[in-house]
């Protein structure tokens, strides 16, 4: 069952990626403005030579002669070509930097949650901190293994050389059609939307890692504490569900132990990119019965207690 954490994450995400769609609309419009300027003396010559092979001046011969011409020279325009990879690499880096963001707040509350469940499930105050976005990011300077941000998680495939390489053909494509700049310009634009999409999948890749760090920091920590139980993992069943996940649904192991997929928790930046990437599922914890003289060593909670006010007073 999906509970509170889980849903407010969700929430989180959601709202990145919109942030991520608005960002990167606003890298297009830069990159089109960009390459506009850059193309400048192209768009001149390209009337020039489409009013002439109109009026029979020139064949279709030469008009693609002179295409190919163009298309060489801006594929080989390294300054123009730097100038837009630069543009997209910014995009990139902060679009990374919002992820990056948004994950320490996303542990700290699935922590805290998940602390509050399992209070709640044995009725009882065993000690647990309240974390907040700063003290996550204290705990990660510590010890950078309390939340990795990896790599591979993160807008794969999204490098200088990728960029580059994309631009160029995209340049030398939409000259070789005989494009206007204003056309070649939104091919360039183009890019952005590919980059969009793979920045909103690491930030779902990446709270959900965060998520899940969460949770696993709480579970230790009440094993810490005398509380041992299995941690269950739980699939989001629907169509786009990889079978992989569908098979792991419900599924238990001991709170120092892997599932079978070789993953410590679901969103592990250690396991194999297609069984992180865009991951949507989640974990909870399965308490078992703790006998009444281990409970009596901590104070009771009360039975009513929200989880609003256990945070707030931290209870």
């Amino acid at each position: 069952m999906v509970d509170r954490a889980h849903k407010w994450t969700d929430k989180q995400i959601k709202r990145l990626a919109e942030r991520i769609r608005y960002h990167y609309r606003k890298s297009a419009s830069e990159l089109k403005k960009k390459a506009q300027k850059h193309l400048d003396s192209y768009e001149r010559n390209r009337v020039k030579m489409a009013a002439m092979l109109s009026n029979g001046e020139i064949t279709p011969d030469e008009f693609a002669q002179w295409k190919s011409k163009w298309a060489v020279i801006a594929a080989r325009d390294q300054k123009m070509i730097a100038d837009l990879t630069e543009s997209a690499q910014h995009a990139t880096a902060e679009a990374r930097s919002m992820i990056s963001s948004e994950a320490p707040s996303v542990f700290a509350e699935c922590a805290n949650w998940s602390a509050y469940e399992i209070d709640r499930a044995i009725g009882r105050r065993i000690g647990f901190d309240i974390l907040d976005k700063d003290t996550v990011l204290y705990m990660m300077h510590r010890d950078p293994k309390v939340l990795p941000i990896s790599q591979k998680t993160m807008l794969r495939g999204a490098t200088a050389k990728w960029h580059s390489q994309k631009l160029t053909s995209a340049l030398t494509q939409g000259i070789l059609q005989g494009e206007s700049v204003k056309d070649v310009a939104k091919r360039i634009a183009g890019i952005s939307a590919i980059d969009s999409r793979a920045a909103e999948k690491a930030a779902r890749t990446a709270l959900t890692c965060a998520e899940n760090k969460g949770r696993q920091h709480s579970y230790e920590r009440a094993a810490e504490l005398g509380v041992e139980g299995e941690k269950e993992w739980l699939a989001t069943l629907d169509d786009r569900t990889r079978d992989s996940h569908r098979e792991m649904d419900g599924v238990r192991v001991k709170v120092d132990e892997k599932f079978p997929n070789g993953l410590e928790e679901p969103g592990d930046p250690d396991g194999e990119p297609e069984e992180v990437w865009n991951c949507r599922c989640t974990m909870t914890l399965v308490v078992p019965e703790v006998a009444e003289q281990q409970l009596e060593r901590w104070d009771r909670l009360p039975a009513d207690v929200s989880y609003d006010e256990w945070k707030a007073r931290g209870l």
